[in-house]
C-alpha cells in the first residue's frame, strides 16, 4: 500500500490524466506527469511535470526514478515507452496496451477468452480485400490494425466494386462486417493487484461522427438484458491481463448478444459520470488500484444520469481515441444538478493563452480566485467551510471588498446573507432560480461579461474554481496547516504558478498554524 506523500507518476499530459491526478491529490499523492510537447492540460493540477519524447531513455529512467507507482492515461503511449518503466512499479503492465494497439492481436485475444467481435478479416493485399468483402459483405470498414479511426485509417466499402477499385495501403490492416445492433454500451470494471473486481453500472453510448456524444444511465432494458453476459468477459479480460486499475470495454448490443467492439486500458470518458453518480469515480479507483489501497464503492447513488460531450473547433484534426483523453468537453462545469462540463484540451492555437471559447476581452479585466484549502485538500463539508479562521474572513473582505464575485449557487446560498459593499454574481444552470440581491448568469461569458473591467474575485465552489482556474492571473490562498474532514478538494496549484507573497501565522491554541499565499501567473505582471 502506497502511503500518503508518496509520488505517482503518470504517462500522458490530456484530460482524463488530469483528472486522475485531482484524485490522487486528494487522496494525498503527489503525482508527476510525462509526455512530449503539445497542450498538455494535465500539467496545471501535477507537483511536477517532464515534458521530452517517448523514446528518451535516459529522461524516463529520470522520470521513473522519481515515482514510486506509475501509470498512464491513454491507449497510444509507446509500449516501448511503458516497458522503460521497472515492472515493479509500472500498473497495468504493459501487456494491456500491447493487446489493445493492435486490432487484430485484440479481436484474437478476445475471442481466446469466449467473447464474440464483428466478423473480421486479416487483410495484407487488395487480394485479401476481396476475399474478406466476398466472405463476410458489404458495407463494412478497412482499418489498419494500428489507429484505425473514423477519419483516419479507416476505408468504409459498400460494395464489392469499391473494394476491387480501393488501392489498399502499405500497412497491416483488418476488415469488419458490417454490425446490426440496437445500441452502444460499455462496461468499465476496476481491478486490485490482488485480483478484486468492481464494476460502475453500464451506460448507453451515444456515438456522433466517430466520437462519443453522449453516455446515459439508466441504459435501458435492450442493454440490460447483455450486461452480464458482458461483464463475465469484462471480468476475463481483466483476470487474463492481470490487469489492475480501470479497465473499459464497448459492446454493441445485438439480437444475438453483446458484440465487442474495442477495448480501452484506462479510465474512459464514458465514465466521466461517475464523478457525479457513483459513490467513488473512475479516476479515484484507478488511483486507489495503482496505489493499493482499497477500493471505493462503485455503487450509482443517482436515479439517472448524462453526460454529454460538447466539442471544440478542430475535431477532425484528431481520431476519436485521441479526442477521447484530450476532450471532457467545455470547460463549464457548474454546481449540481447536472450538467457538469468540464474542460478538456485543444480547443485553442499554440499562441494562446487559458482562455474561454465564448468569454469577453476586457483588457483591463484582472480575475482572481480566492479561497482556504487544508493540508489533505479539503476545501469544505456540506457546503460550509470545517474551520473558523477569523483572519482569514477579515482577509477575505478586505481583498474582496468593492469588488464583484462570481459564485456557484450553493456558495451563494451558504452565505449568511448579502456581503456588504460587493456584487454577486451567481453562475447557476437551474432554470427560474432567482435571489434578492444576486446577478443571475448561466454561462462563463455572462458571467465576465456582467462583472466588466477591473478585478474579479471569484469565490467558489470547487466547480466554479475549476472552470475559472484557466482565466485567472491571480490566486489567493489560505493554506491551512492540518487535515480538516471534507467532501470538496482543491488539487495543490500547478508549475504555471509562481508564490509572489506570503505570511505565516503560528497555531494559537485551538486554531492551528496557517498561511496566507499570493500566487501570479507565470508571466503576469504585478498589477493585480
Amino acid at each position: 500500500m502506497l502511503a500518503r506523500g508518496f509520488t505517482i507518476g503518470i504517462l500522458g499530459g490530456g484530460q482524463l490524466g488530469r483528472m486522475m491526478a485531482m484524485s490522487a491529490a486528494q487522496l494525498g499523492y503527489r503525482c508527476i506527469g510525462y509526455a512530449p510537447e503539445g497542450d498538455n492540460v494535465m500539467s496545471a493540477v501535477c507537483d511536477g511535470f517532464v515534458t521530452a519524447e517517448w523514446d528518451d531513455e535516459v529522461t524516463l529512467a529520470g522520470f521513473a526514478a522519481q515515482c514510486d507507482v506509475v501509470t498512464w492515461e491513454f491507449e497510444n503511449v509507446p509500449v516501448t515507452a511503458a516497458r522503460a518503466i521497472p515492472a515493479e512499479k509500472i500498473f497495468p503492465d504493459p501487456i494491456a496496451l500491447e493487446t489493445a494497439q493492435d486490432r487484430l492481436t485484440e479481436k484474437r485475444f478476445i475471442e481466446g477468452l469466449g467473447g464474440k467481435p464483428a466478423a473480421y478479416s486479416k487483410v495484407d493485399s487488395s487480394h485479401d480485400l476481396i476475399t474478406a468483402v466476398d466472405r463476410y459483405g458489404a458495407p463494412g470498414i478497412l482499418k489498419t490494425r494500428r489507429d484505425g479511426y473514423d477519419g483516419k485509417g479507416q476505408w468504409r466499402i459498400m460494395s464489392i466494386r469499391e473494394a476491387q477499385a480501393l488501392r489498399v495501403p502499405d500497412v497491416a490492416c483488418v476488415y469488419e462486417g458490417f454490425v446490426e445492433f440496437d445500441a452502444e454500451f460499455s462496461v468499465i470494471l476496476v481491478r486490485t493487484q490482488d485480483g478484486e473486481i468492481r464494476f460502475w453500472d453500464s451506460t448507453r453510448n451515444i456515438h456522433e461522427g466517430g466520437i462519443l456524444a453522449a453516455s446515459r444511465y439508466p441504459a435501458g432494458a435492450e442493454i440490460e438484458r447483455h450486461v452480464a453476459h458482458a461483464r463475465e468477459l469484462a471480468r476475463k479480460v481483466a483476470d487474463a491481463l492481470k490487469y489492475v486499475g480501470v479497465l473499459t470495454l464497448e459492446f454493441f448490443a445485438t439480437r444475438e448478444g453483446p458484440i465487442f467492439n474495442e477495448m480501452a486500458p484506462r479510465v474512459h470518458n464514458s465514465g466521466h459520470w461517475t464523478i457525479e453518480g457513483a459513490a467513488t469515480s473512475q479516476f479515484e479507483n484507478h488511483i486507489r488500484a495503482v496505489a493499493g489501497l482499497p477500493l471505493g464503492d462503485t455503487r450509482t447513488t443517482v436515479a439517472a444520469v448524462e453526460m454529454r460531450n460538447i466539442l471544440g473547433s478542430g475535431r477532425d484534426a484528431q481520431h476519436p481515441r485521441q479526442r477521447d483523453r484530450q476532450r471532457g468537453g467545455e470547460a463549464d462545469r457548474f454546481a449540481r444538478p447536472p450538467p457538469r462540463l468540464r474542460q478538456g484540451r485543444g480547443e485553442r492555437g499554440p499562441q494562446d493563452g487559458p482562455h474561454h471559447p465564448d468569454l469577453p476581452r476586457h483588457p483591463r479585466m484582472s480575475l482572481f480566485l480566492i479561497y482556504a484549502r487544508a493540508a489533505n485538500g479539503a476545501i469544505g463539508k456540506q457546503g460550509r467551510l470545517p474551520w473558523h479562521l477569523p483572519a482569514d474572513l477579515k482577509r477575505f473582505k478586505a481583498l474582496t471588498m468593492g469588488k464583484p464575485m462570481i459564485m456557484g449557487r450553493k456558495t451563494f446560498e451558504s452565505l449568511p446573507g448579502l456581503l456588504p459593499g460587493r456584487r454577486h454574481i451567481v453562475l447557476t444552470r437551474k432554470e427560474r432560480w432567482d435571489s434578492t440581491g444576486a446577478e443571475v448568469v448561466r454561462s462563463v461569458g455572462e458571467a465576465v461579461a456582467k462583472a466588466g473591467e477591473g478585478d474579479i474575485a471569484v469565490i467558489g465552489g470547487a466547480a466554479i474554481f475549476d472552470v475559472f482556474m484557466p482565466l485567472a492571473k491571480k490566486v489567493e490562498l489560505t493554506e491551512i496547516h492540518r487535515d480538516f474532514d471534507g467532501d470538496v478538494f482543491m488539487p495543490p496549484l500547478g508549475p504555471e504558478w509562481d508564490l509572489a507573497g506570503t505570511e505565516d501565522f503560528e497555531a494559537d491554541g485551538d486554531t492551528p498554524a496557517y498561511s496566507f499565499h499570493t500566487y501570479r501567473r507565470v508571466g503576469e505582471a504585478a498589477s493585480l
